[in-house]
């Protein structure tokens, strides 16, 4: 069973400081080491198999956004410029949002998560964390803008007048692997515009009530031509 799991941290009034971005990285610090555990109780000893989580970081600011391997040094120099974001890799991914004095976070992975005990001393800084439990609708890839390389290794497009920089080496179409999920309870009441877990509402043709869907990032690689 998969997990949607929505948090808030209030931030009060001037709270855009170091800390929120202190508490998100070790946050993001608590949710690994749980993979890793997750991993030994499925039989690897060493909770190493896989990629390390997070692999891949998006931050995006009023004037930029970039997608590109994760590294906590880097993410604490991204942090301060950006607005919103994501850490995300193979097993799960952790989206973000900074609004008005709060911020604004979802945790979405494939295995049961017991958040309130993985969020450990962080636990006071979020608010109560609320589970939903989600299963996977589908798995698609999007392509991504360029095709084309640059002297300097970055991609391009020119319809777009920068270069595209992604973290992959070789050649081939970039795509973004996507997993797309949707809620088990599909009786609940439509969410609240506030809730950062934002899924495409549709409606069944079975029953008419409505279905809120959700996806997350699962990675990005070269695609053969």
């Amino acid at each position: 069973m998969s997990w949607a799991v929505s948090m808030k941290m209030d931030l009060g009034e001037g709270g855009l400081n170091q800390d929120w971005r202190e508490a998100l990285l070790d946050t993001v610090k608590l949710f690994a080491e749980c993979l890793k555990e997750k991993r030994r109780g499925a039989g690897d000893s060493t909770g190493e198999v896989g990629k390390d989580w997070p692999e891949f970081a998006i931050y995006q600011g009023p004037w930029d956004y970039t997608l590109e391997r994760y590294d906590e040094k880097r993410a604490k120099e991204a942090l301060p410029a950006s607005s919103e974001g994501r850490f995300f890799g193979v097993e799960a991914e952790l989206r973000w949002q900074l609004r008005p004095c709060q911020l604004w976070a979802v945790f979405i992975c494939d295995f049961e998560c017991g958040s309130c005990n993985v969020l450990g001393p962080q636990r006071q800084k979020w608010s109560v964390p609320r589970r939903e439990r989600v299963r996977i609708y589908s798995n698609y890839e999007v392509v991504l803008w360029g095709e084309e390389r640059a002297r300097n290794g970055a991609w391009r497009e020119g319809r777009i007048p920068r270069e595209l920089a992604y973290p992959l080496n070789g050649t081939g179409i970039p795509v973004m692997e996507v997993r797309l999920y949707e809620k088990c309870d599909r009786g609940a009441p439509s969410r609240s515009p506030e809730d950062p877990v934002m899924g495409v509402k549709e409606r069944s043709l079975e029953n008419e009530k409505p279905i809120c869907r959700i996806n997350r990032m699962v990675g990005i690689r070269l695609k053969e031509v």
